[in-house]
């Protein structure tokens, strides 16, 4: 990180041969006055200058433009530069001096320009304008792991109990269909690999992002990159009233639950309902369900057990099961962004965690749970550092939710504090502070929040 000069330098002397050329701005390429009488608005002293940060919406340092800055005294006669020695007759600036046919050479102005870009724009680094970290540098817990309610497993369990049905391919080609593309391997939540990382969170204002420290270096996580990883729709949310039409029966006698799920239970858990479907696969086809109706369970089970999973045990709600009555406008809903804000809110400060003590208090546990789709903190983990994939069991392994040969996912139990610590001190490791992707359709799905707020030291973070 480059530091400019914090303040003018002093003559020392007044012998013209002894004395340093006087101190040159960075951007401008003009001498600074060295008379300590100037009145010029530009030559501060280093005590009183203001930190870099003074737009917060703008994200941009304090003006230091050329065209802003008055020029030092000069002489009405010469129109030169004053010198502070009576005796001099020119300041001896560090400013190469062009003759007149160099001035006006497009290559001198190009060179000129990019000396003056390549300016830093921060002039000293403070860390008093980084995020703070949840916890310090190498006192993160030792016996937490994450609880996470979503049991990606049960895309298994709709593989199987789908098999050779059209209700199957209708879900492969639905919004939901990403899901099943997911690589079985990078798919076992390690509950100590994602702990470890939450831990080296940093806290800022951000509402929809969380950014990681891991060896020096920050990544984020946010609705781009978590729809880069899973494929899920993330687009603009409807408005409210169309939401609470879709989840509200026309009829209340007639609610849709009695239809789908029970005419006399009010209560079932996902797991019932993937007994439900597995079962059914056994029966003689005369036996069968109809396809629309297993169909429609396929979805709450994938959208509430896999996706929202805000209890424990995972039960299906009477507003996700009201919405899927019209498939159309189930798929057009962004499941994505749903999905995106419960697994946030209950690992960063929220409206579910309210203040920073208490979330290093729910990371302190033994098991922190969580909601939402947890795996896709993994998924992230494993695309930014791909060191951490070593660990992972069956290298070659490349099968798929879809592969019928896959009958379980094995429990991931290979990531201890110490291979995690090994990993962050490696010097060589490269991470991008925003995910890296050619598929452009997620670019601007972080724009679309109304109430997000910018916060300067993410910014200064970036650049570092």
């Amino acid at each position: 990180m480059d530091k400019g000069n914090d303040g003018v330098e002093k003559p020392q002397s007044t012998n013209t041969r002894s004395k340093k050329p006087p101190s040159t701005d960075t951007r401008s390429n003009m001498p600074q006055s060295t008379d300590s009488k100037s009145k010029d608005p530009q030559s501060t002293d280093s005590k009183t200058k203001k930190p870099p940060f003074t737009d917060s919406k703008a994200n941009k340092p304090p003006s230091t433009d050329a065209k802003s800055k008055k020029p030092p005294p000069t002489d009405s006669k010469s129109n030169k530069p004053q010198s502070t020695d009576s005796k001099s007759k020119k300041p001896q600036s560090t400013v190469p001096t062009l003759k007149k046919s160099q001035a006006t050479d497009p290559k001198m102005k190009k060179s000129q320009s990019t000396i003056s870009e390549s300016a830093p724009q921060y002039e000293e680094f403070n860390r008093d304008l980084l995020p703070r970290r949840i916890y310090a540098t190498d006192r993160y817990p030792v016996k937490g792991r994450i609880n996470s309610y979503s049991k990606p497993e049960y895309l298994l369990d709709l593989v199987e109990a789908l098999e050779g049905t059209e209700d199957l391919a209708y879900i492969r080609g639905s919004c939901f269909g990403p899901l099943f593309d997911l690589p079985v391997r990078k798919a076992s939540l390690s509950g100590k690999l994602v702990h470890q990382m939450l831990c080296r969170a940093v806290h800022t204002w951000k509402r929809y992002e969380i950014w990681f420290v891991f060896g020096g270096q920050p990544f984020r996580f946010s609705l781009r990159e978590f729809g880069l990883l899973t494929g899920l729709p993330c687009g603009k949310s409807p408005k409210a009233k169309r939401i609470i039409k879709a989840q509200t029966s026309a009829d209340p006698s007639k609610p849709y639950w009695k239809t789908l799920i029970s005419e006399t239970e009010n209560v079932v858990s996902i797991k019932e309902i993937v007994g439900w479907l597995k079962r059914d696969k056994r029966l003689p086809e005369k036996e069968r369900m109809p396809s629309w109706r297993r169909r429609r369970l396929a979805l709450v089970v994938i959208v509430e057990g896999i996706l929202l999973c805000n209890n424990n045990p995972v039960r299906a709600s009477t507003e996700v099961v009201e919405m899927v009555r019209d498939l159309e406008q189930f798929e057009k809903y962004p499941w994505g962004r749903e999905s995106f804000q419960l697994t946030l809110r209950m690992v960063k400060v929220s409206s579910k965690v309210k203040s920073l003590q208490k979330l290093r208090s729910k990371l302190d546990q033994s098991h922190t749970a969580t909601h939402g789709f947890t795996l896709a903190f993994q998924l992230m983990i494993l695309k930014a550092i791909p060191a951490f994939e070593r660990f992972l069991p069956n290298p070659d392994d490349e099968r798929t939710f879809t592969d019928p040969s896959v009958i379980e996912l094995t429990p991931c139990k290979t990531f201890h504090n110490s291979n995690i610590m090994d990993t962050e001190k490696n010097g060589n490791i490269q991470i991008d502070p925003i995910m890296v992707s050619d598929d452009s359709s997620y670019n601007a799905v972080n724009k679309l929040w109304t109430d997000e707020v910018d916060d300067p030291s993410v910014v200064y973070l970036r650049r570092g």
